[in-house]
């Protein structure tokens, strides 16, 4: 009955119980249960050994967008990520399968395969 809490469950997704992912939605009555499908699921993913000119929000957004798509990037006030990895919610699409790194490659350098 609280919106507060509703928002606050909404935000935490996903829930884990054991192995599982629960999904939620917002609620809407106008929908029967066959109407209500679930495309993406939000959450926290972290690009390891990243170079430090991609740890900002600009280039750290292209990359994290080849996962999915970008809803949150922990950086500072500046748009600078700090330590080990670069941390972002991303919206990744639930019939797809979960990718375990991305692959970055630009004119100047050789591709270079980042773990996630």
């Amino acid at each position: 009955g609280s919106h507060g809490d509703m928002e606050w469950a909404l935000a935490g997704m996903p829930w884990m119980v054991g192995r599982y992912a629960v999904i939620l939605q917002s609620y809407d009555e106008k929908l029967s249960a066959l109407e209500i499908i679930f495309y993406h699921m939000e959450m926290w993913v972290r690009i390891l050994n990243l170079s430090l000119g991609w740890m900002n929000q600009s280039k750290g957004s292209r990359t994290m967008s080849l996962i999915g798509r970008v809803v949150k990037m922990d950086v500072d006030a500046d748009g600078k990520a700090s330590g080990a990895f670069l941390l972002a919610r991303v919206a990744v699409e639930i019939d797809k399968p979960l990718r375990c790194g991305v692959l970055r490659m630009s004119k100047s350098e050789e591709p270079r395969w980042f773990n996630i």
